[in-house]
């Protein structure tokens, strides 16, 4: 068990830069946060970093090329959600977050990715402003860092507000959501194929979630199974 951070949140971005993990904004029990702090393993440790210009929560994030991209959110405030992106780069002292290019939607409680040279900003929802019933956003888009220039790609074919994510192969992986306009969480797993440019559906999950994540972890084999591939290298049989 590690250090604990310096501040209870929910509602953040964690994400891991370099060697270190870092939590952005999010809210407790005494409003929205703009604090941003790092763990570093080594030394068992959260320190703070540079602050967000804003109070942020239901905000999405990634790390592109080592530098953190956060997108949309909210603060303290009934209405819409933000277009915001902002990101950080700690290679470079650290101590300011830069603003980028707007989305093309306001959005909250949607995901990220990053994969091949581009960011992804996929689903959630928003509020609408003279009502501020929340709607789902099915739209998907995509920033290019090089040009600083959102495009628009495939939606995808689910809401997904507070679905988990996760790359792997060459593929983003969205698994499952909350629809606000049905009322109802998801099961669904759903993959966009960059190649392609289109999303299909995968295998669906056991239960209906949302708010729960997801990663890829490399499973290193165990001395056993290592053992019998090398047996098998030099014509003996494996063991039964």
């Amino acid at each position: 068990q590690g250090a604990p951070m310096n501040q209870r949140r929910v509602d953040f971005y964690l994400g891991a830069v370099g060697e270190c993990l870092i939590a952005v904004g999010g809210r407790n029990h005494g409003g929205a946060l703009a604090s941003v702090e790092v763990y570093s393993p080594a030394e068992d440790c959260w320190s703070y970093v540079a602050e967000l210009p804003r109070l942020t929560y239901g905000h999405a994030g990634t790390v592109h090329c080592g530098v953190v991209y956060i997108s949309g959110g909210h603060d303290y405030q009934i209405g819409p959600y933000r277009r915001d992106v902002l990101s950080y780069d700690p290679s470079c002292g650290g101590d300011v977050w830069a603003e980028r290019q707007a989305m093309t939607l306001a959005r909250g409680w949607h995901c990220m990715a990053s994969l091949n040279h581009l960011i992804y900003a996929i689903g959630g929802s928003d509020d609408h402003a003279d009502t501020a019933e929340r709607f789902d956003i099915l739209q998907v888009e995509s920033f290019d860092p090089r040009c600083g220039q959102w495009t628009c790609v495939a939606p995808l074919l689910l809401p997904n507000s507070e679905a988990g994510l996760a790359v792997w192969a060459g593929r983003i992986y969205v698994l499952g959501g909350y629809s606000w306009e049905s009322m109802a969480f998801s099961r669904a797993t759903q993959i966009y194929n960059p190649d392609k440019g289109s999303w299909s559906r995968g295998p669906d999950l056991p239960k209906r979630v949302a708010g729960a994540s997801a990663c890829v972890c490399t499973v290193k084999p165990s001395s056993s199974q290592v053992k019998t591939s090398r047996q098998g290298e030099n014509g003996l049989s494996p063991p039964t």
